[in-house]
């Protein structure tokens, strides 16, 4: 599957910024049509030492690493979703969801409706 160039730009800002969190990319008939984002708020107690907001991904982030790694999990896949986990600023997990569409299913076995 092909991702567009300004789809690239979105997902590598999004991840840069996103200190704990989801970037969900959703794939219908093998086309990007929607990203998600989903951002956690870690609450600490008063007067421990917040994580700086700055950007600690940029120094981790290799653009070409990212695309090649989201790119070989979205190789091929035609419906479902393709999520990437971020914690303390770092891409922990990037997780492939695929869904199978199947026509005709009520009665192929010959079990009625």
């Amino acid at each position: 599957m092909e991702v567009p160039e300004y789809a690239w730009e979105i997902i590598e800002k999004e991840v840069r910024q996103i200190q704990h969190g989801t970037i969900t990319l959703v794939i219908q008939d093998g086309c990007m049509i929607q990203i998600d984002k989903t951002e956690k708020i870690r609450l600490a107690p008063k007067g421990a030492e917040k994580p700086k907001p700055s950007n600690i991904q940029d120094a981790k982030l290799n653009k070409k690493n990212l695309r090649l790694q989201v790119g070989d999990v979205l190789r091929d896949l035609r419906f479902g979703q393709v999520v990437i986990v971020v914690k303390d600023n770092l891409i922990s997990q990037i997780e492939r969801l695929e869904k199978q569409r199947v026509a005709n299913l009520a009665g192929l076995f010959g079990d009625g409706i």
